[in-house]
Parts: C-alpha cells; sequence; structure tokens
C-alpha cells in the first residue's frame, strides 16, 4: 500500500465531521476568548479549522506578508 492510498482510507469522509466539530468547539468555548480587535494567529494551522471558524477576527496566516 502506498502512503497515498493509506492517508486516503485513514482520512476519507472525515472532512465534513472534523468541520462540524471545530465550529461547534469555536462558537461554544474558544470564540469567547477572543475579541473583535485581537489578531489571532493558527500556528498550527493543519485544515485551518480552527481559524475558519473564529469570527469576526483579523486573521495573520503564517508566510504571508501585508503591508
Amino acid at each position: 500500500m502506498n502512503l497515498k492510498e493509506l492517508y486516503w482510507r485513514r482520512f476519507a469522509g472525515r472532512q465534513e465531521n472534523r468541520q462540524k466539530i471545530w465550529a461547534r468547539l469555536c462558537q461554544d468555548f474558544f470564540q469567547r476568548f477572543i475579541r473583535e480587535s485581537d489578531r489571532v494567529l493558527d500556528v498550527g494551522a493543519g485544515y485551518c479549522e480552527f481559524i475558519n471558524n473564529i469570527i469576526p477576527v483579523s486573521a495573520v496566516f503564517p508566510g504571508l506578508i501585508s503591508s
């Protein structure tokens, strides 16, 4: 079995569930700690579920330079 097939078997079909879990976690817990004026750096972004569910925020994306 190659690496691509291994990852497909391991993670296929789980993106939707992962998104739902992160949406609930952010809405019910994490959001209360982040003010609208805060900047958020999602260091271990992975699939960006956290940063995509924290609203509204000024997001800082690693590797991007803003002027």
